[in-house]
C-alpha cells in the first residue's frame, strides 16, 4: 500500500496497559490516536497460537480534517485515507510488540 497522506505526521506508539496499545498522529497543532488491544486465538482442529491485534478505538477527526484543508478530498480519498489509517496504525503496533 502506498503511504499518501500519513508520511509527514509524528507518529509514536505506546503500552497504555498490558496489552493495550495507543498510536498518537500529530502534525504539531492537530492530535489524533488508534488503540488496539492484543487478543491470543487459538486454532479449533491444530494448537496455534496466534496473536491478533483487534482496534478498539480510532480518533483521527483533526487529524483528517487538517489534512482535507491541505489536500481536498473527494468522496475515494476519504476511503483511501480511512484505509491508510488502520494499515499504518496496525503496522505501527506491530513493529512496536515485536521490538519488545
Amino acid at each position: 500500500m502506498e503511504k499518501l497522506y500519513l508520511d509527514k505526521l509524528l507518529t509514536t506508539v505506546s503500552e497504555e496497559t498490558p496489552n493495550e496499545y495507543k498510536v498518537l498522529y500529530s502534525n504539531g497543532i492537530h492530535v489524533g490516536s488508534c488503540s488496539y488491544k492484543k487478543l491470543e486465538m487459538m486454532g479449533s482442529r491444530k494448537p496455534i497460537r496466534q496473536d491478533i491485534f483487534l482496534m478498539t478505538n480510532c480518533d483521527m477527526t483533526d487529524i483528517i480534517g487538517s489534512l482535507n484543508n491541505e489536500y481536498p478530498f473527494t468522496s475515494d480519498d476519504h476511503n483511501d485515507v480511512q484505509r491508510e489509517i488502520r494499515f499504518d496504525s496496525l503496522t505501527k503496533v506491530r513493529n512496536f510488540v515485536n521490538s519488545l
